[in-house]
């Protein structure tokens, strides 16, 4: 069901253009889903690393624009980017797609743990999560013992 769901947001995405993010209500809008699955795989995307969300506290927001957007508690989900998207022939150096890193890193830390990672690594040296452990692996690989 997943499946369907996600290719359903991926189509009404594709149908508003190529676009670095992508306003939730203007989506859910070209889709057949109903509201709750619509946000249930928007949310579950999120979690896997299939997109990135772009979030406002719920008092930044009035209400009638958040009727049209995901509210979590005092969060509101805005819009979205999808990390995975497709690359480009010859750009396979980039290394795996974020769903394989959410795999490899499953049992290793949490989600929680996870998030502050990339918060750190965000707030301290600019950059996201996953370019900070290609660095590491990469300089690790580099240190012969």
């Amino acid at each position: 069901m997943r499946q369907k769901a996600e290719k359903e947001i991926r189509k009404a995405a594709g149908s508003l253009g190529e676009m670095k993010r992508y306003r939730i209500d203007n989506v859910r809008d070209r889709t057949p889903l109903i509201r709750k699955v619509f946000d249930k795989t928007i949310l579950d995307m999120a979690r896997v690393g299939t997109v990135e969300l772009f979030s406002k506290d719920a008092s930044e927001v009035d209400d009638f624009e958040i009727r049209g957007l995901i509210r979590q508690g005092e969060t509101v989900h805005v819009s979205f980017a999808f990390t995975d998207t497709e690359k480009e022939k010859g750009d396979e150096a980039e290394g795996p797609t974020s769903e394989k890193m959410n795999i490899i890193l499953r049992g290793v830390v949490s989600q929680g743990e996870w998030e502050m990672f990339e918060c750190l690594c965000q707030s301290r040296e600019k950059k996201k999560g996953l370019e900070k452990i290609r660095e590491i692996i990469l300089e690790y690989n580099q240190h012969e013992d």
